[in-house]
């Protein structure tokens, strides 16, 4: 399901995009995302967007991801 192509618009995130390119970077080895949370930014030349990620209860994150945001799973 994952492309190659570049998030241009915040829109174009999805649970499904999300689960998608978590799994296969092995950030997310079980489970799904259920729901995501968005905090954006505006910069002089650029949007930033934060995603606040809540995933499935079945959720597993790998231990890189894990000790990369030093956070577990947020259900």
């Amino acid at each position: 399901m994952m492309s190659d192509k570049v998030i241009t618009n915040l829109e174009q995130v999805t649970t499904e995009w999300l689960t998608d390119v978590l799994s296969k970077t092995e950030a997310l080895t079980q489970g799904a995302v259920a729901a995501f949370d968005v905090a954006t930014g505006h910069g002089n030349w650029s949007t930033n967007a934060r995603l606040i990620v809540h995933y499935t209860d079945e959720a597993e994150i790998g231990i890189s991801w894990q000790k990369f945001t030093g956070k577990g799973v947020e259900r």
